[in-house]
């Protein structure tokens, strides 16, 4: 593909051609005229075009530098968690619903963060709370930065105190999906998902309360991920979900003094996940704003 300058009477266009083979021969086929060459020029649009193919230059550039390992990596962190759970998070109004409630009372800590952070650690892993700190240290959960350990302990033992008034809530507003979810197995020290137990580990009754609900509110994300994947005639299996989703990463670079963001190419299910949920595919290569 190229651009060529055609004349046609006394004018001159700007145009973009490509090459293409038909058995034996080659021929130009117009992909599209820019316009003229004297208007272009007189504008300046020309400069402007290369500018914007110069960006797209750039992020080639980056890809195959990172690629090839020749950039310093500043942070990575799994993506894919993130943009996908906490969209359903939203459109179920689970945040909204659990705001509601903390209105009555000050934390210095942001409670529905540490909740949604603690759900998507028990959709993706089993483990304790401590465990939950570093899955949250290495995905992308948004407005997690401040949260620490004993965060979750205070915000599961208030998940606890008031998951009957939360539950009803949730009842209400998505009465629909609350006819259809099947729940598969409940008792004090573990909830069954997918076929695989999660154990949980609590002294206080409240903090177990919590996390069995946890359990319950990963099971309505998948219920609904499910449904929209169904209604698009899609038909996977969780493991690969789950396991693409978290090879989606975004990589923190340094080229040539500035910083940039890049992630890494969809696998396996994950675009189709990412559709299905309603989520934009992020750009490959974007830059980061200086404050």
């Amino acid at each position: 593909m190229f651009i060529r300058v055609k004349r046609a009477g006394k004018y001159q266009y700007l145009q973009l051609v490509e090459n293409r083979r038909e058995g034996k021969r080659t021929r130009q086929r117009i992909i599209a005229t820019l316009g003229r060459l004297d208007r272009l020029c007189a504008k300046g649009q020309i400069d402007t075009l290369l500018r914007s193919l110069g960006r797209f230059a750039e992020q080639v550039e980056i890809q195959e530098a990172h690629a090839n390992g020749e950039l310093q990596v500043l942070s990575t962190k799994h993506i894919g968690p993130g943009l996908v759970f906490g969209r359903l998070w939203q459109q179920l109004k689970l945040d909204h619903i659990i705001r509601e409630h903390l209105t009555r009372r000050k934390f210095q800590f942001d409670i529905e963060r540490a909740i949604f952070a603690t759900v998507l650690h028990r959709l993706f892993e089993s483990g304790s709370d401590r465990q939950g700190m570093r899955f949250i240290r290495d995905v992308e959960i948004p407005g997690t930065d401040e949260l620490d350990l004993h965060h979750l302990y205070r915000a599961m033992a208030w998940l606890g105190e008031n998951k009957d008034v939360i539950e009803e809530d949730l009842f209400h507003l998505n009465r629909d999906l609350f006819t259809k979810v099947e729940l598969v197995f409940f008792d004090t020290t573990s909830f069954y998902l997918q076929g695989e137990a999660r154990p949980i580990f609590h002294r206080t009754y409240l903090a177990i309360t919590g996390h069995l609900f946890c359990s319950f509110l990963a099971l309505l994300l998948m219920h609904e991920l499910t449904q929209r994947l169904n209604k698009r005639g899609w038909k996977l299996e969780w493991a690969d979900i789950l396991r693409d989703l978290r090879e989606l990463e975004e990589v923190e670079l340094l080229h040539h003094n500035k910083r940039y963001l890049l992630h890494t190419p969809l696998k396996g299910v994950c675009g189709k996940v990412l559709q299905g949920a309603g989520v934009a595919i992020p750009p490959p290569v974007r830059p980061i704003q200086e404050e």
